[in-house]
């Protein structure tokens, strides 16, 4: 079985806005932002996913559940303690970078 990354618009756009905060500007060129976001599409399957299915306490987090549900995803990487509290509450199998990591460990 083959695991894919999957990506949304709505994704996409998120780590546009995120890294390109003044927080991140003495870390990341906006060039260097632009880069990612090229290489995150060009390894990533994009899942056209429907907006409005709201789940979430913080509303704004719904879309990372609506790509989950579209893209019939077995699992999601986040390091958002309360994303992965209360998205695991719901019963999506939600996992840190660490425990990820763990788990490809396994496989080689």
């Amino acid at each position: 079985m083959q695991n894919k990354i999957l990506t949304s618009h709505h994704l996409i756009e998120e780590i546009r806005e995120v890294l390109s905060r003044p927080k991140f500007k003495k870390y990341v060129k906006q060039s260097d932002v632009k880069e990612l976001i090229s290489i995150h599409m060009k390894i990533c399957v994009l899942v056209p996913t429907v907006e409005g299915r709201k789940q979430l306490k913080d509303s704004k987090d719904d879309f990372l559940l609506n790509l989950y549900n579209d893209g019939k995803a077995t699992g999601i990487v986040s390091g958002d303690k309360e994303f992965l509290r209360e998205a695991g509450k719901l019963n999506y199998n939600v996992m840190t970078l660490n425990s990820f990591e763990s788990e490809i460990k396994k496989f080689t």
